[in-house]
């Protein structure tokens, strides 16, 4: 990463910063208004639901299971087109100052929502008593 930041034009800024412990990434998520994830393929992208719980909105690759959401929290872009990408990034760029707080929001509500319609901690605890229940039924045995 750090030799492709150095060949970037002077009007775009990067700055590395290194690792990050995992009990930072929601906070520092949140310091920033966007982000950008052009990956290549991801089987659930952890990293998404972070940046959304953080109330950052996303801009990411139709290589991921997440959908578009008509309010702009999340935005699914195709791979082909760099440029694109880059009008994408633009379009965020002019937002005034209210429509990034409220995007921000927006972002955060996504991951609430999210949560409640995945059902995740239900489903861990069918999981689990299905496990259960199907090896006392194989001890029985």
């Amino acid at each position: 990463c750090q030799a492709l930041i150095l060949k970037l034009p002077l009007n775009i800024s990067v700055e590395y910063c290194g690792e990050i412990d995992a009990s930072h990434v929601i906070e520092i998520f949140s310091w920033f208004e966007l982000f950008v994830f052009p990956t290549f393929g991801e089987n659930y992208g952890h990293v998404v639901f972070e940046s959304l719980t953080s109330g950052t909105p996303v801009l990411i690759s139709d290589q991921t299971p997440w959908n578009s959401s008509a309010d702009g929290a999340v935005s699914i872009l195709p791979l082909t087109d760099p440029l694109y990408w880059a009008a994408a990034i633009d379009r965020h760029a002019r937002l005034s100052v209210d429509e990034r707080l409220e995007l921000k929001s927006l972002a955060s509500n996504y991951a609430r929502d999210y949560l409640k319609e995945c059902n995740v901690v239900q489903k861990t605890r069918h999981l689990f008593s299905s496990l259960l229940l199907q090896s006392s039924r194989l001890s029985e045995s």
